[in-house]
């Protein structure tokens, strides 16, 4: 018998990945248009969340992304 899955991730919401990944809204959607961030699961009409599987693990308040580079949007 294969087994599923036994401890589904959590679904982490906008405030909690900014803190996990010490990146601000703007930034997180940015790297989402860009394909360098995972984009949310949508749980109702007007909100979203995050697999936390998804969100690397980095210390709170330190940009675990700052090598990447936000694309300047016009």
């Amino acid at each position: 018998m294969s087994q599923i899955n036994q401890y589904p991730s959590t679904l982490l919401r906008r405030p909690q990945v900014e803190s996990m990944t010490g990146l601000k809204r703007s930034s997180i959607y940015s790297l989402m248009k860009c394909g360098q961030f995972p984009h949310p699961v949508k749980l109702s009409a007007r909100a979203v969340a995050w697999r936390s599987d998804d969100i690397p693990d980095g210390h709170p308040n330190s940009p675990i992304y700052g090598h990447l580079k936000l694309p300047h949007l016009s």
